[in-house]
C-alpha cells in the first residue's frame, strides 16, 4: 500500500489541477461573455440613441421656432403692425406650427427604440420629455428643461465621460 501513496498523491494532485483549470477556463469564457454581452447592448444602445438625439434636436429646433413665431404673432397685434405684417407672421406661423406638430405626431415612434433599449433612467428622461412636449408648454425656456436630462442619462448609460 506505501508504494500507492505516491501514485495515489499524484493523481490526486493532476486531477485538482485538471479541476482548477476548468474552473479557471470556465470563469474566463464567463466573464469573456459578460464583457461581450455589454459590448453588444452598449452597441444597441447607441445605435438608438443617435437617430433619437437628431430628431430631439430637430424638434427642439423646431419647437423654438414655432414658439417664437407664436410670441412675435401676439406681441405684433396690439403694437400696431399692419394688416400685411400680421398676415405675414400669420403665414409663417402656419407653416412652422405645422412643421412643429408633425415632429410632435413622431415623437412617439420616433423615441420608441429608446424606450426598448433602456435603461430605466433613459426611459424615464425620454418619456419625460415626451410628456413635457405634448402638454405644448406656454414658453420655450419651460420646455427646453427636458432635453439635457435625456443626453445626460444616454451618456451615463453608455459610459461616455462628460
Amino acid at each position: 500500500m506505501n508504494e500507492l501513496w505516491p501514485v495515489i498523491v499524484g493523481g490526486a494532485i493532476g486531477l485538482m489541477g485538471a479541476l482548477i483549470g476548468s474552473l479557471t477556463t470556465a470563469f474566463i469564457a464567463s466573464a469573456q461573455a459578460k464583457q461581450d454581452d455589454d459590448r453588444w447592448i452598449r452597441q444597441q444602445r447607441l445605435a438608438a440613441y443617435m437617430p433619437a438625439v437628431s430628431f430631439l434636436r430637430q424638434f427642439e429646433y423646431r419647437a423654438s421656432v414655432y414658439f417664437d413665431l407664436m410670441g412675435r404673432v401676439e406681441d405684433s397685434i396690439p403694437r400696431g403692425a399692419t394688416a400685411e405684417q400680421i398676415g405675414e407672421l400669420r403665414e409663417q406661423y402656419a407653416t412652422e406650427a405645422a412643421d412643429y406638430h408633425d415632429h410632435l405626431s413622431r415623437i412617439d415612434g420616433e423615441l420608441a427604440p429608446v424606450i426598448v433599449v433602456g435603461p430605466d433612467a433613459v426611459r424615464d428622461a425620454v418619456e419625460a420629455f415626451a410628456r413635457g412636449a405634448r402638454e405644448e408648454p406656454t414658453s420655450w425656456r419651460n420646455f427646453g428643461r427636458d432635453f439635457p436630462p435625456v443626453v445626460a442619462a444616454m451618456r451615463e448609460a453608455v459610459r461616455i465621460p462628460r
